[in-house]
């Protein structure tokens, strides 16, 4: 049995986020035949739901503009149109899941905004088939879903199968049990992560600290971490400041880096200390042609002592004139 607060390996974490993946789709395609996903979300989120056996289905919308209309608006319009685009603004609090498109093109969703209602397993699973199916997906938006500590590693899964997303929204999602860092691995591709008002504590900071950076990997896509709206004291923002401060050395890292920057004083790379050591003893063609046995020899002629001898005399010659 875990204990609270212990990390649970990599390795297993992804085998059990695999296998809760593969349990939702048997589960969505149990008793029907396989059905194939057209990129089409209005048309696969539905048809999924009805093979699931979930009988309220939210609606697929597009996401509705965040302003009002203005007064000089107002009085352009009819009634019945100022009336629809109040009704559309506020269809965010009902069940549905709203999407913006880069274009008209109805295959052109760029992200996915699911507020206000919770995501149970079966529709979860329902998500894992449609959502990777969509070729432009960048980001997800999940504003209280009531997500879950067993529901996660799933999650993880799904992003992993959606190519081009970057951006992830988890905010209002708190968990009893520090999962969140499962999100942010050497092999996450996520590039914004928003994890607000999730009741993070410094125990689930460490996690995080650990999983952006350890001694044989880092996260190396993550642009953006959004925390506020925690319980993170300054102990637990020390262990994320590790990652984003400087850091010491050791012993062999230092030796490499004196030895890479050395190569690249010579202008080329030096496999082996040896073969450094040549280049560095071997003078340098540059300078070649001053080394001191190679001097070219003197100029002989009249000393600068005797060029200046006419100069003194004629200023001798004035200075008697002058008395």
């Amino acid at each position: 049995m875990r204990r609270r607060g212990e990390r649970v390996p990599r390795e297993k974490a992804a085998v059990a986020a695999e296998e809760e993946m593969k349990s939702m789709e048997r589960k969505v395609e149990q008793g029907t035949e396989e059905y194939h996903c057209t990129g089409l979300l209005e048309q696969d989120f539905p048809e999924l739901c009805a093979r699931a056996g979930i009988t309220s289905v939210p609606k697929v919308t597009l996401r509705p503009s965040p302003s009002f209309p203005t007064d000089e608006e107002s009085t352009e319009l009819p009634l019945a149109e100022v009336l629809a685009r109040i009704q559309r603004k506020y269809s965010r609090f009902q069940p549905c899941i709203q999407v913006e498109r880069e274009h008209e093109d109805p295959r052109s969703v760029r992200a996915v905004f699911l507020r206000g209602w919770k995501i149970e397993e079966d529709m979860l699973g329902v998500l894992s088939q449609c959502l990777p199916a969509l070729a432009g997906l960048q980001a997800v938006h999940l504003w209280k879903v009531g997500l879950t500590e067993q529901l996660l590693p799933a999650l993880a899964a799904l992003l992993a199968h959606c190519p081009r997303l970057r951006t992830l929204s988890l905010e209002g999602n708190p968990l009893p049990e520090p999962a969140f860092h499962m999100l942010m691995g050497s092999d996450s591709t996520l590039a914004h992560l928003w994890l607000r008002n999730n009741s993070i504590g410094d125990a689930a900071a460490q996690f995080i600290g650990q999983s952006l950076s350890t001694l044989s990997s880092s996260n190396r896509s993550l642009v953006s971490l959004v925390l506020s709206f925690n319980r993170i004291s300054d102990l637990g923002a020390g262990y994320i400041a590790k990652v984003l401060g400087p850091f010491v050395l050791t012993h062999a890292e230092v030796v490499e880096r004196r030895r890479l920057l050395l190569a690249e004083a010579l202008g080329r790379f030096c496999t082996t200390p040896k073969e450094m050591e040549e280049q560095s003893e071997r003078p340098s063609s540059l300078h070649g042609s001053m080394a001191p046995n190679k001097l070219p020899p003197a100029k002989h002629g009249k000393t600068p002592a005797k060029k200046k001898e006419p100069l003194r005399r004629e200023e001798a010659r004035q200075s008697k004139k002058c008395e």
